[in-house]
């Protein structure tokens, strides 16, 4: 609630001829005297600290105060016509409008006049000038917090393995292996059995170079230097950069998952290294559910030694199902999901004792990605911390400031492709998500 510019015109009538105008300097100790009476009454109201106040003491300050009032209101110091601009903001802080607040509680119940400069603050609006219809309440210009929607949700890039870099580009040298069976692990090399001075067949190890790239990210907006003066929360600017980083953070985030790996980090849904788990032949003809086989299916493919790492990742609607999973055994059974706080002691819900998170990220019940199996610290990432900037030179001559914010990543699997293992029959994985057909 803000209060806005009060214009008075003063009237070009002369005055009352009986009474004689008191001189510019009467007017200076007039106005002293009031501002010394208010300050006694906020004084004393702040000084008692809500203990009980002598009715007479008040009723005498009130009284003493009108009278200087009345006084003032009869004198003509200012030639016709003259126009004054009232001070925008009578309360400059909290503290001043609570303490007359706290007095005009007292001074209606006990039938007195309420502080004027409390009326004034709230002339002008409709039904303000009655507390009960809301006159009273706190002006939004002391309101010190800025109320937005949170969605709690566990960050994965601290979770992913972060490569130093001093330039623009990383190149890593990895081994080429996609089969654990024999002749292809670490790309090639054969260990054998022989016979004695039997001679011996050479092999070698097969190499591929990881490179990465860092790609640039953005967030750019305006804003008029009236609102950049105007916002009495706290400093727009503060605002801005807040809502600039928490976009940045959800788009990056968001990359790790469904980046195209085109101008952007590639992400695990899109990378050839991600194992899809086969759905259970009693959810076809497509998968609208999870159920218990399914994270048997997943469990099973993941890499063995990315279990004790990993966690599992659901989108919307997936935990209802998890809710409602169990496990026959018999005529009986167990449920499959220990929801947080319930069976299980970790903040988070767990399937086969590892976490369970939300992530808007994943796509919704029934798509590729609506639950994962992963272990981020098989993904790499080369980052250089975002910076913060606002200009006012930009749209000097529109009275606007231009804020940005500019951020540098990419990202990628360490694995190229997903491994066979030394049977034949599984493809393994640090990345698996449960396949919709």
């Amino acid at each position: 609630m803000k209060r806005k510019n009060t214009l008075i015109q003063y009237s070009a009538a002369p005055p009352v001829e009986e009474e004689e105008p008191e001189s510019e300097a009467v007017v200076v100790t007039l106005a002293a005297n009031i501002s010394e009476q208010q300050g006694k009454i906020m004084s004393s109201l702040e000084t008692l600290k809500g203990d009980y106040v002598p009715k007479a003491e008040l009723v005498q300050l009130q009284a003493d105060n009108k009278a200087l009032l009345a006084r003032v209101d009869k004198l003509e110091t200012k030639p016709p016509g003259t126009i004054e601009v009232l001070d925008e903001k009578p309360y400059p802080t909290l503290a001043q409008f609570c303490s007359d607040v706290k007095f005009a509680g007292v001074a209606q119940s006990k039938g007195m006049p309420l502080p004027e400069r409390l009326v004034n603050y709230v002339a002008g609006h409709a039904n303000e000038g009655d507390d009960s219809q809301g006159g009273f309440l706190v002006p939004q210009e002391f309101i010190p917090d800025l109320f937005k929607k949170e969605f709690i949700e566990e960050s994965l890039l601290p979770r992913c393995t972060n490569l130093p870099v001093s330039g623009n580009s990383i190149k890593l040298p990895a081994v080429s292996e996609t089969s654990r069976q024999t002749g292809s692990r670490w790309g090639g090399v054969t260990g054998a059995w022989a016979a004695e001075m039997a001679e011996k067949t050479a092999t070698k190890p097969t190499f591929e170079q990881i490179e990465m790239l860092l790609k640039k990210f953005y967030v750019f907006g305006y804003a008029s230097d009236e609102l950049i003066e105007d916002c009495n929360m706290v400093t727009f600017a503060s605002i801005l950069e807040t809502a600039f980083r928490e976009e940045a953070n959800w788009m990056i985030e968001d990359s790790l998952i469904n980046g195209t790996g085109v101008g952007q980090p590639l992400g695990i849904l899109i990378a050839a290294s991600l194992v899809q788990a086969p759905m259970h032949a009693s959810q076809a003809p497509a998968r609208l559910t999870v159920i218990h086989e399914n994270i048997v299916e997943m469990k099973a493919r993941i890499w063995p030694r990315s279990w004790m790492n990993s966690v599992w990742l659901i989108g919307d609607n997936v935990e209802q199902q998890l809710n409602t999973m169990s496990l026959a055994v018999g005529a009986g059974g167990g449920p499959t999901y220990l929801p947080p706080g319930g069976l299980s002691v970790s903040p988070y819900g767990t399937l086969m004792g590892r976490p369970v998170i939300p992530c808007e990220h994943c796509p919704a019940l029934g798509a590729v990605g609506d639950i994962i199996l992963a272990d981020f610290s098989q993904y790499a990432t080369i980052t250089k911390n975002g910076r913060f900037d606002s200009s006012m030179h930009l749209r000097f001559n529109y009275d606007e400031t231009a804020f940005r914010l500019v951020s540098r990543i990419d990202g990628q699997p360490f694995w190229r492709t997903a491994v066979t293992t030394a049977s034949g029959t599984l493809t393994k994985s640090p990345f698996v998500a449960l396949a919709i057909v």
